[in-house]
């Protein structure tokens, strides 16, 4: 895989896999690492894809491992917050309750909401990625809808 193949797909799928994470983490952080974890597992690995949808979805599952890798390890480490300082990047307060909104839904209902309403993937290919079936979309997104 060529850098500029490379630049072109963190491009395209940067801000949708950073967006997921922090959907299911609620930690802009921490969702930071995730995103990068998955495009160095993705240029160390460089796997071969067919198609741009084989390449989102590959990119989800592996940040949906990824996430549920760290929420073990945290369930196992035992931390006190910090005191946080103003620095780094904020999100807009519209941003922190949709993501708040979605946090509150669970992580079934939040996964296809996110995927659905802001990544713009269509019933099938959250399926794919999901490793489910299409009507099991529709039904997660129609209780979602009557949860908020």
């Amino acid at each position: 895989m060529k850098d500029t193949d490379f630049s072109k797909i963190f491009e395209s799928f940067g801000q949708p896999i950073y967006r997921l994470c922090v959907s299911r983490t609620g930690d802009t952080e921490l969702s930071h690492d995730i995103t990068q974890q998955v495009f160095l597992i993705l240029y160390k690995k460089q796997p071969d894809f067919p198609d741009a949808i084989a390449l989102r979805v590959w990119l989800i599952r592996c940040a949906l491992k990824l996430i549920a890798n760290e929420r073990r390890r945290a369930e196992n480490v035992s931390t006190e917050p910090l005191d946080e300082k103003d620095g780094g990047e904020t999100m807009q307060s519209a941003e922190f309750e949709l993501y708040d909104l979605c946090l509150s839904l669970g992580d079934t209902l939040s996964d296809v909401t996110v995927l659905y309403y802001v990544e713009d993937m269509s019933v099938e290919e959250i399926a794919r990625a999901l490793s489910i079936s299409k009507s099991a979309v529709k039904s997660r997104l129609h209780r979602a809808r009557k949860s908020l």
